[in-house]
């Protein structure tokens, strides 16, 4: 992924960057865009291997992304390849920890920002920016998000694995739960490329990191697995393990892939 960053996100050589560095950075970023379109398209129409094409489709739909958003665009084509098509006729299991873990789907469900109350670390970047024309995204993040985000927790359990919200049939889930999911999430988000981009720059190259500090460390119940707090980054691991072998998750996909390739409206049972 750092490679990427590399050629088709240059690094700014101004505070505040120009309006040719500006256009520049633009261009690259639509030429990457336009590059992952055509070689989707071109696959699906050349390819001799036509039915892997149609189950790239339904997962690419399943795990989607939107990869316009903030730096989703940088990330989309290696998300295609090592989430989608490395395990596209692999374990259920398998592909959902993969999204769950790669930074496409955290920053695209804003996972990346969820965390418990800002650090003083934190609190003291936002304070050393604060007069400043430009700020780095990573910083305008944590303006805008100073505590939980929803949207990946519910998105998690309505689209990738349970299905619909419905508490009253078998496997069904609150909104105390997806409460709780994003709780117990807090701190799955991804180590950006470069300090002009983050705080988090020290680990190094762009991937998944889990941020201890941003944790929330205290009990959680999620769908009646509870949580001691102490768990980390395991305890999210060990749940969603759990969502991808869920009853209610090989109804909803099985259903979904009925629909897809047999029936538009196939019989539940």
């Amino acid at each position: 992924m750092d490679d990427v960053f590399v050629q088709y996100r240059p690094a700014y050589q101004n505070d505040p960057p120009t309006q040719e560095e500006i256009r520049k950075r633009n261009e690259l970023r639509y030429k990457l865009n336009r590059e992952l379109t055509g070689s989707v398209i071109y696959r699906a129409v050349h390819s001799q291997r036509r039915f892997e094409e149609v189950m790239a489709e339904f997962w690419r739909n399943h795990f989607n992304i939107d990869q316009n958003k903030d730096e989703v665009q940088y990330l989309a084509a290696h998300y295609e390849q090592t989430v989608i098509r490395r395990h596209l006729f692999g374990k259920f299991s398998n592909m959902l920890l993969a999204s769950a873990r790669h930074p496409a789907m955290l920053i695209y469900l804003d996972n990346d920002v969820s965390q418990k109350p800002l650090t003083d670390r934190e609190k003291s970047l936002m304070t050393r920016y604060e007069n400043r024309r430009y700020q780095p995204r990573s910083v305008q993040a944590l303006g805008r998000q100073r505590g939980l985000n929803e949207n990946y927790a519910r998105e998690l359990m309505e689209l990738h694995t349970l299905g619909v919200d419905n508490e009253n049939r078998p496997g069904g889930y609150t909104q105390r739960d997806v409460t709780e999911l994003a709780r117990l999430l807090t701190g799955w988000t991804a180590g950006r490329y470069g300090e002009s981009m983050t705080m988090m720059a020290e680990g190094g190259g762009y991937g998944f990191r889990f941020r201890e500090d941003v944790h929330d460390d205290n009990p959680k119940v999620v769908l009646g697995m509870r949580f001691n707090g102490r768990e980390g980054e395991a305890g999210g691991m060990r749940f969603i393990k759990a969502l991808a072998s869920h009853k209610q998750t090989a109804r909803f996909i099985s259903f979904k892939l009925c629909r897809y390739l047999v029936h538009d409206d196939p019989p539940e049972q």
